[in-house]
């Protein structure tokens, strides 16, 4: 990441009440932290022979009444509008306008409407080059951030942009881990100083970390619960490599799905690469953009 916490965020937008949502946590945010704030809608098209043309003049049509939706809850925010692939193109302008976190509405539903939905918000995060924060419900003062940990070099780099984060908005930082048993926990505090000891000093926030062990089969289940006594979640967004793929951890997949909370997911080392084979594979199917710069839509 280039900032963090972040100076430039980028929110993609739609007319719906998740992406005001977003929006009103990426106003809040910007306004906390210093950062500039610049929104991107993309509409979806679906390309091959004789539908091409007819789906950009249906999308040159319907552009007025989509920005004027826009409009009414972005005020003077910058939009960019254009049309193609979503992840493909919102991580694209991620790399064009160097944003330092991606903020997007997530439904929180299952079922094919998850699959349509929830596919371009996983999608981005896959191959995103920087943060990622999925919010589905208002905006809300934070207070205390929850960063679940399992000890891994991941785990500690969600730790230090979690405790950025904190310092920066004077939030309460709270580190959990969750076991199957309870039985031979001892271990666990010697594992959490090590933890906030490799902290530079200059990040660690003015509260005391505080740290919790539960216990619990599912981590899953155990995250969630706790989640709804916080104002954020952040995880690392770990990934497994799966014929010539990325996927997401299941675990930080499932949080993504279940969590009420807005989630912070951090993007692996390797997402940077991921992403230009994202673009170079999607490239040929729909990334038709109509303007590059931002529209002045207020």
């Amino acid at each position: 990441m280039n900032h963090w916490p972040p100076k430039k965020i980028l929110v993609a937008v739609d007319s719906s009440r998740q992406s005001q949502n977003a929006w009103r946590w990426s106003r809040a945010l910007a306004s906390r932290l210093g950062a500039a704030l610049k929104g991107i809608y993309v509409h979806q098209t679906i390309v091959w022979p004789g539908v091409d043309y007819l789906a950009e003049v249906e999308w040159r049509k319907a552009k007025s009444t989509i920005v004027r939706r826009i409009k009414s809850f972005l005020g003077r925010g910058r939009l960019a509008v254009g049309n193609g692939h979503p992840p493909t193109s919102i991580i694209q302008a991620a790399h064009r306008f160097k944003a330092d976190l991606i903020v997007m509405g997530t439904h929180g539903r299952r079922g094919l409407e998850h699959a349509v939905l929830g596919s371009v918000v996983e999608s981005v995060i896959r191959y995103s080059p920087a943060p990622v924060l999925t919010v589905k419900i208002k905006p809300a003062h934070v207070r205390s951030i929850l960063v679940p940990v399992n000890f891994t070099p991941y785990a500690q780099a969600a730790l230090e942009a979690a405790a950025r984060l904190a310092k920066a908005m004077r939030a309460r930082l709270v580190l959990l881990h969750v076991v199957p048993s309870l039985k031979k926990v001892a271990f666990l505090s010697d594992e959490f100083k090590d933890m906030i000891s490799r902290l530079p000093a200059d990040v660690r926030p003015e509260a005391p970390i505080a740290t919790l062990v539960r216990q619990g089969k599912s981590p899953v289940r155990v995250i969630v619960a706790e989640s709804q006594k916080h104002q954020l979640v952040v995880m690392a967004a770990h990934k497994k490599f799966v014929l010539k793929d990325f996927v997401l951890g299941m675990t930080v997949q499932q949080v993504l799905r279940l969590s009420k909370a807005p989630v912070l997911a951090l993007p692996a080392p390797r997402a940077a690469g991921a992403g230009r084979r994202l673009k170079n594979r999607r490239l040929n199917l729909a990334d038709h953009w109509e303007g590059r710069a931002f529209v002045n839509v207020s």
